[in-house]
């Protein structure tokens, strides 16, 4: 049975899709519904070596929540209310909707009021390894219920079912038919449908897909639609990407459905192509999880609370040494953290030393980390032409000082490439200096300026 909740704001009021929606949360109550401690008991301290390795595995699951679970939080709620209002599933305004993009506007207009609806979209985008994915998954699961199936409102019929979001990925190959397909899937996976077999089907048109998509989106009461891996599309043939993204871009100009992009900084050059794109795919605001310093409250907060959970006999208190050592083996970065700590209390076990210090932290670094340290070596070296050779992991600060660096050089290359065609003269111009008498060619030199000065000594 749907809860309905009561609004103070007449604009949310009487709509059944957001009256529909969880109550909006504080971060006190984000923090407390998203984390997730590793099970740990302190007598498993005493169970075999090979057991309490085995516990240690228990971090890889762990969610330690911050500030920006948050922040992307109520990004995510705003996106939903802007998908939502003006479009009560209990208004004809929303079924004139649905006839005007099945019939592509022939049978029925696009209906006033909707088209006042301000939809947006937001990016999620941040250092490889730094949580994004996990944390947007971990927000929509544990504070959104995904599918809501009203049966009545105010005491009248409603049947209709609600897709409160939607969640997939940019395909690997960039491919816009397997983008579509993603689509379909994501829909079949939540209600046991059967669309991906029934577009499946390579005589089908694209543009046909990407129409049935829109149809799904009204039909279905979608609120946001999350589209994970967003990178992906940098490896899209010549032109693909911006075909993608401007069909995103009419899911939000037609249909006012509102859309979150998660990606690695690999996704910049795909905003800042064409500044129209970059405008309306960032309507909402960026999130940019970038690389902590050392001193950073969120990480050290992070590995504070990864310290508690140790399964070696004899664990140590986390002093400055081990911290610096931390950070300076991880640069901070998220699953690098997790990743050591985890290792560090297996290799703690596994050789009898049961007590993890900042060698331990070290030895385990080389061992483990080998295929991860080039990039990582990249980071410490702060040398962004070291950082540059991982696209993943270049900051957008930096991409941006690059990019009007390029720039610059291009302007002051055509710049001079002006100047060198003003020096030279032009096919009509050669055609008369071809012509000219010698009077002729003395007077346009003087007149130039060519023979001040020393000229009247000659």
């Amino acid at each position: 049975m749907v809860i309905y909740q009561k609004w103070n704001n007449p604009d949310y009021r009487g709509n059944p899709l957001i009256e529909a929606l969880p109550k909006c949360l504080d971060q006190a109550e984000i923090i407390k519904e998203c984390i997730k401690a590793p099970l740990f008991k302190e007598e498993e301290k005493k169970h075999e070596d090979v057991e309490r390795e085995i516990y240690s595995e228990r971090l890889d699951s762990c969610t330690i929540p911050n500030h920006n679970y948050y922040r992307t939080y109520k990004k995510i709620y705003k996106l939903l209310l802007k998908s939502y209002v003006n479009k009560s599933p209990i208004s004809p305004e929303s079924k004139q909707l649905l006839y005007s993009v099945a019939s592509d506007g022939k049978n029925a207009p696009s209906p006033e009021i909707v088209k006042q609806t301000t939809s947006k979209t937001f990016f999620l985008t941040g250092l490889s390894g730094m949580g994004k994915s996990w944390m947007i998954e971990i927000i929509l699961d544990k504070l959104f219920q995904q599918v809501i199936t009203h049966e009545s409102y105010n005491d009248e019929k409603l049947n209709i079912t609600q897709i409160v979001y939607l969640k997939f990925n940019c395909p690997s190959d960039a491919s816009r038919r397997a983008l579509c397909n993603n689509f379909f899937s994501a829909i079949d996976d939540l209600l046991g449908t059967n669309f991906y077999e029934e577009n499946n089907n390579k005589n089908i048109p694209i543009e046909t897909l990407e129409k049935n998509i829109k149809k799904l989106c009204l039909t279905y009461h979608i609120g946001l639609i999350v589209i994970d891996e967003l990178q992906n599309l940098s490896i899209a043939k010549a032109g693909g990407a911006q075909i993608a993204m401007q069909f995103f871009e009419s899911i939000v100009n037609e249909l006012h459905v509102s859309l979150a992009f998660v990606g690695t900084y690999d996704c910049f050059y795909l905003y800042t192509d064409k500044f129209r794109t970059a405008r309306r795919m960032s309507t909402e605001g960026i999130i940019d999880l970038e690389q902590p310093q050392e001193d950073d409250e969120t990480w050290n907060q992070l590995l504070e609370k990864l310290w508690k959970f140790q399964w070696v006999q004899n664990p140590g208190e986390l002093t400055s040494d081990i911290r610096h050592t931390a950070y300076e083996l991880t640069q901070g970065i998220t699953v690098c953290t997790v990743m050591l700590l985890k290792h560090a209390n297996a290799y703690a076990i596994e050789n009898g030393e049961e007590t993890i210090t900042a060698e331990t932290l070290t030895t385990v670094y080389n061992e483990e980390f080998k295929l991860l340290m080039p990039a990582l070596d990249a980071l410490r070296s702060n040398n962004p032409e070291k950082v540059a050779n991982y696209d993943d992991l270049m900051p957008i600060a930096q991409k941006i000082k690059n990019m009007k660096s390029e720039q610059g050089e291009n302007i002051s290359d055509s710049q001079k490439s002006e100047n060198e065609l003003k020096s030279k003269p032009n096919p009509l111009q050669k055609k008369k200096r071809k012509d000219e008498t010698a009077k002729d060619n003395y007077n346009r030199l003087n007149s130039s300026g060519f023979f001040s000065g020393d000229a009247s000594s000659i």
